[in-house]
């Protein structure tokens, strides 16, 4: 509640460390400053950061970690990246979360690792004792006959886990799942297969610290297999359904995608209202057959967000799954960081993802690598926006994947990276617009593949780089072959590659990119220039029309 939070006068350097403040008209206010001003892992509500240039003196100002909360976090996030005096070596975010009569988040929430090397974020209090481990919702979702997806949370810890499928006394079945270095969970699943028609099963799980004397947690529980599959129905989800409900009444939605999932058999369509779901959307089973796939579908396209909110790993994950539509989300949160991926497909064989936008990060204001391919086959990635990213589309030993009428607008490595293609089966690549889609400073390619097999088109594609002047149009590097080749110009890459044929040099000429307009207006090049005569890049989907 006061007017300021912190108050410096001459003085320095300052590491402003694991504080929180609330209800302050402003974070900080500091006259005469000398040396290095730290903030990290901080959490400010309701409390607004200074005017720029409030630090005089200070030779740096670094922003590690630090958490807005509150109504208004949104605007003061960004009146704190907007003051250009902080040098966000590790991004600050916006959260979810309030804070109790002791100042400390509300519940459990992810802000308990948040920060650097997974420590705390905001003051907190000196706990007694550490309280025993906690399991809840321990559940197994057995809806096919030869796979059950087992699942389970614990609330304020983050241990590893060990569970174990026994028929009768004997074990068939073993998985350890270790937390990620990085982003640790407190939701957890893992999916068992080659399970046999209606046979009862125990889920036995062991929550553990390796490196702990903490007591582990032991817990077990009995389902069934059924003994045939359901046909195939609609599951509905909405902000304000239920998770208790069935999900089969529209009258009657789940709450999260999470619980939809569980319940999925091949074949059914998951339809998700509009608002804005706050978890990892994860797959565990895809469809029938193409005829048939798993389709899970935004019902007004654009408007269902599901938001990683910067605490989690993946916006979305598909694991081993067949014929499988994703269709008309936005995916936001993601983490700013190397080797962090929005969504990941894996092993995958008949896979669409499609008239999905992926929205910029809101710190630093870009993105990691937002889509990796991996060990899969027909991925068709058609008619999606990648706005400020790291790489786009990432690929690796997969086949067959299409990337057509995509807009990829400012990019950091590489638009489209391709490693390990297989010799034959190779990419189609047409339609995109490529708009400055590597840094500025790089000379790196928009399109970027280890090989080039006999059959892969690369065609029809829009590139501009205006706020890009080094990025190249397309390149084949091959390090152990010693191959660096790349086009900077549509005559190379005709001329080198025999690829480009209708491919342009030309700016976009969007509708309204400040308003994240990013359809193209009737003047612009890439209007009607498409190989099926439409326009390039990305469309925005309309209701119904899918």
């Amino acid at each position: 509640g006061f007017p300021a939070g912190l108050d410096w006068q001459q003085s320095g350097p300052v590491l402003i460390l694991n504080n929180t403040l609330k209800d302050c008209r402003t974070i900080y206010s500091a006259a005469g400053m000398r040396g290095k001003i730290v903030f990290r892992h901080n959490i400010f509500q309701n409390s607004a950061p200074p005017a720029p240039g409030n630090l005089p003196g200070a030779d740096a100002v670094i922003s590690e970690r630090n958490f807005f909360v509150g109504p208004d976090a949104d605007e003061h996030l960004l009146a704190w990246r907007n003051t250009g005096i902080y040098e966000p070596h590790h991004s600050a975010a916006m959260a979810a979360a309030e804070l109790d009569e002791s100042f400390r988040p509300a519940g459990q929430t992810a802000l308990g690792f948040a920060g650097l090397r997974h420590e705390p974020a905001g003051a907190r209090r000196i706990e007694p004792a550490q309280p025993p481990l906690a399991l809840q919702e321990f559940q197994a979702a057995a809806t096919q006959p030869r796979a059950a997806v087992i699942a389970w949370e614990t609330p304020g810890d983050f241990p590893d886990c060990r569970i174990r499928i026994l028929a009768g006394p004997d074990p068939i079945a073993e998985k350890t799942i270790a937390q990620n270095p990085r982003i640790k969970q407190q939701s957890c699943a893992c999916v068992f297969r080659d399970l046999q028609p209606g046979t009862e099963y125990t889920a036995r799980l062991r929550l553990f610290y390796p490196l702990d004397d903490k007591p582990a947690l032991e817990s077990e529980l009995r389902f069934r297999t059924p003994a045939a599959i359901r046909p195939p129905a609609t599951l509905y989800v909405a902000p304000d359904g239920d998770d208790q409900h069935a999900g089969f009444d529209r009258g009657r939605p789940l709450r999260t995608l999470a619980a939809a999932t569980l319940r999925a058999v091949p074949g059914d369509t998951i339809l998700v209202s509009p608002g804005i779901y706050r978890e990892t959307l994860r797959i565990w089973f895809g469809g029938i057959d193409a005829a048939h796939p798993l389709t899970i579908r935004a019902e007004v396209p654009n408007q269902s967000v599901i938001d990683s909110d910067y605490l989690r790993e993946n916006v979305f994950t598909a694991d081993r799954v067949d014929h499988v539509v994703l269709d008309g989300f936005n995916f936001r949160g993601y983490w700013y960081a190397w080797g962090y991926m929005g969504g990941i497909i894996r092993q995958c064989r008949d896979f669409t993802l499609a008239n999905c936008v992926f929205e910029p990060g809101a710190v630093p204001g870009w993105s990691c690598l937002l889509v990796g391919i991996f060990d899969s086959s027909r991925v068709n990635v058609t008619n999606n926006l990648f706005v400020k990213f790291g790489i786009g589309i990432t690929a690796d030993r997969s086949d067959n994947i299409v990337i057509d009428h995509n807009t990829f607008y400012r990019g950091g490595w590489f638009a489209v990276s391709m490693t390990r293609l297989p010799r034959e089966g190779g990419p189609r690549i047409c339609n995109n617009i490529f708009d400055s889609a590597t840094n500025p400073g790089k000379k790196n390619p928009a399109i970027q593949v280890s090989a080039w097999p006999p059959g892969s088109v690369c065609d029809y594609n829009l590139f501009w780089r205006k706020a890009s002047p080094e990025m190249r149009l397309f390149g084949i590097q091959d390090k152990p072959r010693n191959t660096d080749e790349r086009a900077f110009t549509i005559e190379e890459l005709q001329t080198k590659f025999n690829l480009g044929r209708h491919s342009i040099l030309a700016e976009p000429r969007y509708a309204d990119p400040d308003n994240f307009d990013f359809s193209l207006r009737d003047d612009s090049p890439g209007a009607n220039a498409a190989e099926d005569g439409g326009n390039l890049g990305w469309t925005p989907p309309a209701a119904g029309a899918r």
